[in-house]
């Protein structure tokens, strides 16, 4: 309800704002072996949801049919031992935002998040991850959702 000048009216929410989506959240369910100093494409292949179909569990593509910002996001929990990790996220084979660690503990997750532009047609993004290690190390993943990438459109 709103007041129009002490009138109380009544608005329908239905016709302001609009809807984030395409939206989709996808879990990496059991581990992916990343080879020493290989890009590597991550795929994550449990959809949590995926509002649009636009999320591909075989290619780990994120390739929405909606122009529009769109907020990303992943978490990548890594395997133990002390070795450099590289996350990216790519829109069309090119980085976008990415974040290096070094996992010390054995216990470290690397948190990546950005905005962009996808055109609504072509246009798609994946998660790449390089390790440094010596030999082949293991992203985690499990039933738990330790390991994810999700997205959304933003309303503007």
């Amino acid at each position: 309800l709103i007041s129009d000048a002490g009138v109380l009216k009544r608005l329908d929410a239905s016709l302001i704002g609009g809807n984030n989506t395409p939206a989709f959240h996808a879990i990496l369910s059991s581990d992916q072996s990343i080879a020493n100093a290989t890009a590597t494409t991550v795929l994550f292949n449990s959809e949590v949801f995926d509002t649009d179909s636009a999320y591909t569990t075989s290619t780990g593509k994120f390739q929405p049919q909606t122009a529009g910002k769109y907020y990303l996001y992943t978490v990548l929990r890594n395997d133990g031992g002390t070795y450099e990790v590289n996350t990216r996220i790519t829109k069309n084979g090119s980085d976008v935002v990415g974040d290096n660690i070094t996992d010390n503990t054995g216990s470290e997750s690397s948190v990546t998040f950005t905005t962009v532009d996808l055109n609504g047609s072509s246009d798609y993004v994946i998660v790449t991850v390089y390790q440094s290690s010596g030999g082949a190390k293991n992203i985690l993943g499990s039933a738990t959702d330790r390991t994810y990438f999700g997205g959304y459109k933003i309303l503007t």
